[in-house]
């Protein structure tokens, strides 16, 4: 090895595990017995290890089962036949973190030799975000194929379903028989909820290229109470607004958030008991607004907390299960922050939008 005559061989090897802890890829290093004898800084960010815990460990520490036993029969192979088959190859593998975390990485892995031994050192990249982008634009694109379908089914449903309503309806006003009137009734209550579902359906393929203005949300809420007022009648509840005395101004798409509203104010209401109430509350924090909408109605469990943003999951006999969704949707069209929801079963709910403050 060559090296100025300024520098002793202790301050070449410090600066070189210096240049090699800079590097933005995992380095490890094995003997040809598949002992860990260097590990870089960025190793130990991706596997969660310090370097001590691991120089002298086995290379299966760090490699799934599979990968640690496929690892050492490649090496076990150039060892015989000193045939580099892998050497400088890129392949994927399962790594392992310290937490028991499984995740994909690429590897490609290169031999030296000194003092007539061999090692073996091995470029580690870890792919768990490229592979995240790669799963989402997939689920993007199977997502826009069942909009598609979506739309012209729903546009073929919807006329004869107006038909099979209107018919209905006047049916029942027309005919005295008890069980007959009964059963017209069964059909008038499901087609209104497949239009409904055929409803909710439209809001939720909706292109999110909307044309978008300087809003008060606090005047969409007021609107939507007073246009909720019937409804809220019948249900025998009221709505509490203890809104910001400033209004509060954001960007946005006026018909798209007063449908996120409204399905929030309507799923509160389908949960309430007797003498029902929901209080919502507005005001600003930091460069964000919020809104937050509680109800004393019947809460929800763990796991439905965990579900109820899935497309068609629902606790409600008569429910389509995309009302929640399209509120996410628009909460994300307008760059609000993840909506946050509290509940516990029999305790009521609470939930919380942040949307962007607009400055002038």
């Amino acid at each position: 090895m060559y090296y100025p005559d300024s520098l002793t061989e202790q301050q070449l090897l410090e600066i070189l595990i210096g240049a090699l802890d800079s590097i933005h890829d995992a380095i490890v290093t094995i003997d040809s017995a598949h002992t860990i004898i260097f590990f870089n800084k960025k190793a130990e960010e991706i596997f969660g290890y310090k370097r001590e815990d691991v120089i002298g460990k086995d290379l299966s520490t760090i490699m799934s089962p599979n990968c640690a036993k496929d690892h050492k029969r490649a090496v076990a192979r150039y060892l015989e036949t000193r045939i580099p088959t892998r050497i400088g190859m890129h392949n994927e593998i399962t790594a392992v973190r310290k937490n028991g975390e499984p995740f994909p990485a690429e590897i490609s892995f290169f031999v030296s030799r000194s003092n007539d031994r061999d090692y073996f050192t091995a470029i580690i990249r870890d792919l768990s975000d490229s592979k995240e982008i790669e799963s989402r634009l997939l689920a993007c694109e199977n997502l826009a194929n069942i909009g598609k379908i979506t739309a012209e089914v729903a546009h073929e449903i919807k006329n004869p379903l107006i038909s099979i309503g209107g018919f209905a309806r006047q049916l029942k006003r027309s005919i005295t028989d008890e069980d007959a009137s009964r059963k017209l009734d069964i059909i008038v209550k499901e087609v209104a909820r497949l239009e409904r579902l055929l409803r909710d359906l439209r809001e939720y393929r909706k292109p999110r290229t909307q044309e978008k203005q300087k809003l008060n949300v606090n005047l969409i809420l007021q609107e939507l109470k007073e246009f909720l007022e019937p409804t809220l009648m019948e249900a025998n509840a009221k709505i509490d607004l203890h809104l910001s005395q400033e209004p509060l101004w954001t960007i946005g798409n006026k018909d798209r958030l007063r449908q996120a509203f409204l399905n929030l104010f309507q799923n509160a209401i389908e949960a309430l008991v007797d003498e029902g109430r929901i209080v919502v509350k507005t005001g600003v924090q930091g460069q964000k607004i919020f809104v937050e909408i509680t109800d004393n109605g019947c809460g929800l469990t763990e796991e439905e907390k965990k579900r109820i943003f899935d497309p068609f999951y629902t606790t409600k006999p008569m429910g389509t299960g995309l009302g929640l969704c399209v509120v996410k949707n628009i909460v994300e069209e307008h760059n609000g922050d993840e909506i946050v929801v509290e509940s516990k079963k029999g305790e009521g709910t609470k939930v919380v939008i942040s949307l962007p403050l607009a400055t002038d």
